[in-house]
């Protein structure tokens, strides 16, 4: 087997240029009659060129980076699909139709000459019908002759035949490319909901998808073209479409399955309702707790489930409800107290901060006014100190024994919060390394007679 050297006349390398047009262009410049022929006389199958294999061999004729020309070349699979850039793209996305920019030609042949003349691997791409540089409809081989506008000289096929002059685009329809070719290329594009969320190749299946939903008599590039500017204005995506991709190994695709969940949702909500999922997902919580609320708040105790929407009265009833309240472990923070200390309280039947009647032992919720309440007297301005007095204790004094004085100790701290409360005892300072109850200081002997006003607990 022969190794594969440059050859001896090569062209310079163009952008966005296949393997199949730089091979065409290397038959050109050794005068080949045909790229076929050509292709015959250095032993490669040109239908295998064509077909986006033999890559790396057409890189070392040229002399050019495989990869580089590996990225502007589509790969032909099996049952019509191409592979490019590592996405598979569905049946009839890709042609070789001998479509062109005449302007991308004219330019082409001054700039370089007849052997700069270059293929763009998007113009064989069947979803885009434009070139986005210049506005203009891509072209495709003359008619008479068939020859390939890239084969023509001055805008005269070798039939004589002149070729049509060159359509302009519509402004959806030039964005459309604009966007598409720069998904191709890998660049970061315009923002565009949905499919900007997508692989390439998935985002323009949606897209192609989307228009042919909402115009089922339009051609493949032209329904593009309507899904696009539908997402890009953020129109109504027809169900049909969003399930289409419903199935689809995208990250992508999140988006597009929470779409067709609102859009279930919305179907089956009667007016006046809200359905119970969407108060769930606002409230950031699970539909088994709301489940108790409704069961408490809205009069139903025989509820074995939550309905699948309520009407907007006891969605209001709840959210107040939840709104209203906050966690153990998170008014334990905020009171300053520790989260065992205020989970003895809190079991104490006539707690000063009780929990509410529709928490479980999994959501151990109390009730938000009642810890801010709190709060604001915890807070109260005292004195800063560094070390504790003598003669003074922490409400965790009351902790460190299992009874103080007949007084059970989480009976104690509930008569504490209570003392300070109804302005019966007051704090003597705090300690600067503390925050909350936790850093405030009281007198030893205050705290007894605050605790012998009610006699020992039932409990002692």
């Amino acid at each position: 087997m022969n190794e594969t050297r440059p050859l001896p006349l090569r062209v310079p390398p163009c952008p966005d240029e296949p393997a199949y047009g730089l091979f065409t262009r290397l038959a050109l410049e050794a005068g080949a009659p045909t790229p076929q022929r050509f292709a015959t006389e250095l032993g490669l199958n040109w239908n295998g060129i064509k077909a986006g294999r033999f890559v790396e061999t057409v890189a070392v004729l040229n002399d050019e980076d495989p990869r580089k020309l590996a990225s502007a070349t589509f790969q032909n699979l099996t049952r019509g699909k191409v592979l490019f850039r590592g996405e598979t793209y569905k049946e009839g996305a890709w042609q070789q139709s001998g479509r062109s920019c005449p302007a991308c030609l004219e330019r082409d042949r001054a700039e370089h000459g007849r052997s700069g003349v270059h293929r763009r691997f998007w113009w064989d791409f069947a979803l885009i019908a434009a070139c986005p540089e210049h506005g203009l409809a891509l072209t495709g081989a003359c008619p008479s002759c068939r020859a390939q506008p890239a084969e023509a000289l001055g805008g005269v096929c070798r039939c004589g035949a002149l070729s049509a002059p060159p359509a302009l685009v519509e402004q959806g329809g030039l964005e459309w490319a604009s966007y598409a070719v720069s998904r191709l290329r890998g660049e970061r594009p315009s923002p565009v909901w949905l499919l900007n969320k997508l692989k390439a190749a998935n985002a323009v299946e949606f897209a192609t998808e989307i228009g042919r939903r909402n115009h089922p008599e339009a051609a493949p590039a032209t329904a593009a073209v309507m899904g696009f500017l539908t997402c890009r204005d953020k129109g109504d995506i027809p169900e049909g479409a969003l399930f289409s991709l419903s199935g689809v190994r995208d990250p992508g695709t999140r988006e597009i399955k929470r779409l067709i969940r609102e859009h279930l949702v919305a179907l089956r909500t009667p007016p006046g309702h809200l359905a119970t999922s969407a108060l769930a997902a606002e409230l950031r919580t699970d539909a088994a707790f709301l489940r108790q609320i409704y069961r408490v708040r809205c009069r139903a105790p025989d509820s074995a489930n939550l309905p699948f929407s309520l009407p907007l009265s006891d969605i209001e009833t709840i959210r107040r409800e939840f709104q209203d309240s906050i966690k153990e472990s998170a008014a334990a923070a905020f009171l300053g107290i520790g989260e065992r200390h205020l989970a003895a309280l809190l079991d104490l039947p006539d707690s000063t901060i009780p929990l509410l009647p529709w928490a479980t032992a999994r959501h151990r919720f109390v009730r938000r006014s009642a810890v801010e309440a709190y709060s604001g007297i915890i807070r109260r301005p005292a004195d800063v100190l560094g070390d504790k007095p003598a003669g003074t204790l922490t409400y965790k004094g009351l902790f460190s024994a299992t009874r103080i004085r007949g007084v059970w100790r989480e009976a104690a701290l509930n008569r504490l919060l209570i003392g300070l409360h109804a302005g019966e005892i007051a704090p003597v300072g705090k300690l600067r390394r503390f925050n909350g109850l936790r850093a405030l200081l009281f007198d030893w002997e205050s705290l007894i007679a605050l605790l012998r006003r009610d006699g020992p607990d039932a409990r002692g």
